[in-house]
């Protein structure tokens, strides 16, 4: 049997002229542009860098800080780094949702039905020796039984 010859055609394809200048130009590159990491807040609060000039043990040098603004808060505060600024504004909205919860302002939210069911917990207990008479113990004293008669 013969072998069969593989043949390949080369096809021309013609293109418009500004499409072949637009492929074949080797003019300006564009340039690239590293996309800054924005600086995520919870809502309310806005956190942006700034650069200060500190001194330290002397030296005066130029760094990097966060400032962390909010209409919650009196003025702005400025952070080494984003994690301490994350760090204060869950702070200050844990005691923002903590007097709102012993107020009794509040519904909802885990923080807040634990610090209401705690404070519900201390009343209750303060009460509760004024009600409660000494009675005794059963468990602790079939426990202490037990343990002499080994």
């Amino acid at each position: 049997m013969p072998k069969a010859k593989k043949t390949i055609k080369e096809v021309q394809l013609k293109f418009s002229p500004k499409f072949e200048k637009a492929i074949n130009s080797t003019g300006r590159k564009a340039k690239v542009v590293k996309p800054k990491t924005k600086l995520v807040a919870p809502r309310g609060y806005k956190l942006r860098e700034v650069n200060k000039i500190l001194n330290i043990a002397g030296e005066s040098k130029e760094h990097t800080l966060i400032e962390l603004t909010g209409r919650k808060m009196n003025g702005a505060r400025l952070f080494i780094n984003t994690e301490a600024a994350l760090k204060a504004i869950s702070e200050m909205e844990q005691v923002s949702t903590e007097g709102k919860a012993l107020a009794g302002k509040t519904y909802g939210g885990q923080l807040a039905r634990g610090i209401m069911k705690e404070t519900a917990e201390l009343a209750a207990a303060s009460e509760l020796p004024e009600l409660v008479t000494d009675v005794p113990d059963d468990r602790s004293r079939t426990r202490n039984t037990e343990d002499t008669d080994k």
